[in-house]
């Protein structure tokens, strides 16, 4: 069978502090001390059931991993899929190629159009190339942009993918017209790294929130959205259409995951990670 499918979890808190999740398809239920616990013991009933090793577990109502219940007001959704693809070359993919010292882009997205050297099956697929390390572009089927209304697609244009001769699936680039800048807050540790060479910083809040951050005055009136920018993004949507379209989606391969939103006042421009060098003694020296 297909690996990577989506099964809904339906789960609650127990009163002694465990939690119980129950799968519709296969019929599966089980306790456990954590939502980790969970995950994992599900993953392994559902591999000794229906023989897909790699399932996606997609929890009903969302965990929230990290951050108070204020960050998740808003209900907004980035999509997630198992599928990845790799470039075949990356010659002229990004403006000023990649940076020598921290492998990320040197510039934006440029017109040229996308070859796809060899993916893994999905209408929905993410960039994961070691040849451009800091890239992550979307491409989608004609089956994926169907599932789309008119208002959806407003949102972005799409390029024709150059795939290898033999391969009969149409794909196309996802080009989005406008992006929502991630923020990094104040508050939380930051994780990450700065590059001297082409002062590029890549932030997240892994140890304390592990999801996005956007900032409140960044939240678009669309109901499709993209956050990032031209090299890096991720599509989201607002939870009124994730509703909509989410058996479509989860049918596909497609599963969710939050995103956190903060007041522009809770943001911070300021650097507080180490240089990447040194980011990656300190990873040989765990090694």
């Amino acid at each position: 069978m297909r690996e990577g499918k989506v099964y809904v979890c339906k789960w609650e808190k127990l009163p002694d502090g465990r939690v119980r999740g129950v799968v519709a398809k296969p019929d599966l239920r089980i306790d456990a001390e954590s939502i980790d616990e969970l995950t994992q013991e599900f993953t392994e009933a559902i591999a000794h059931s229906t023989g897909d090793c790699e399932p996606v577990i997609e929890y009903e109502p969302t965990v929230i991993e990290g951050g108070p219940p204020d960050y998740f007001k808003e209900n907004l959704i980035e999509l997630s899929t198992s599928s990845h693809f790799r470039f075949d070359g990356v010659k002229g993919l990004v403006e000023g190629g990649c940076c020598p010292r921290c492998g990320w882009p040197m510039g934006g997205r440029t017109n040229n159009a996308l070859a796809v050297d060899s993916m893994w099956p999905g209408e929905l697929s993410f960039s994961w190339d070691p040849a451009a390390e800091g890239v992550h572009l979307l491409i989608a089927s004609e089956r994926f942009l169907g599932l789309l209304s008119a208002s959806d697609r407003k949102a972005f244009n799409v390029r024709p993918v150059t795939r290898p001769p033999k391969a009969r699936k149409r794909y196309f680039e996802i080009v989005p017209k406008q992006f929502v800048a991630t923020v990094t807050i104040r508050s939380l540790t930051q994780s990450g790294w700065f590059c001297q060479e082409c002062s590029r910083s890549y932030i997240s809040h892994s140890d304390d929130l592990g999801v996005p951050a956007i900032s409140r005055a960044g939240i678009p009136a669309t109901s499709l959205f993209f956050v990032g920018h031209s090299t890096h993004f991720s599509l989201c949507m607002k939870f009124k259409r994730w509703q909509q379209l989410k058996s479509a989606l989860r049918a596909v391969a497609i599963s969710s995951g939050p995103i956190a939103v903060v007041e522009p006042h809770e943001t911070t421009d300021e650097v507080r990670v180490p240089e990447i060098e040194a980011k990656r003694l300190q990873f040989s020296r765990r090694r």
